[in-house]
């Protein structure tokens, strides 16, 4: 997604526009963002996807800064060089678990 031929503000502004969108906000609040991002991964945690498959990666993550915070890990990896990825990713688990969360994150 960011991998064009666009100045760098403009990749900026599409990653800033991008995150506004799938957490369906106007305007970017770090408190609300980090709400919905850590509901997000209070749902998906118990999901056998994320915690077989993505726990190890994502306590990796977190060591980046020094930590062992999986959830630091989860909320990292909506930074700007793997949040398109790691949300098509997400919303796969999310079509494969039987619980509606989505309005719960978005909406609470």
């Amino acid at each position: 997604m960011y991998k064009t031929k666009k100045t760098d503000l403009e990749q900026h502004v599409g990653y800033q526009d991008y995150i506004l969108e799938i957490f369906e906000m106007k305007q970017f609040d770090a408190g609300e963002l980090r709400r919905k991002v850590d509901v997000l991964y209070d749902v998906l945690k118990t999901n056998q996807l994320i915690t077989d498959e993505l726990s190890s990666f994502l306590s990796k993550k977190a060591n980046e800064f020094m930590s062992e915070d999986e959830s630091l890990g989860f909320m990292l990896m909506y930074s700007f060089d793997t949040a398109y990825e790691f949300h098509s990713v997400v919303q796969k688990v999310k079509t494969f678990n039987n619980t509606e969360y989505w309005d719960l994150i978005l909406n609470p």
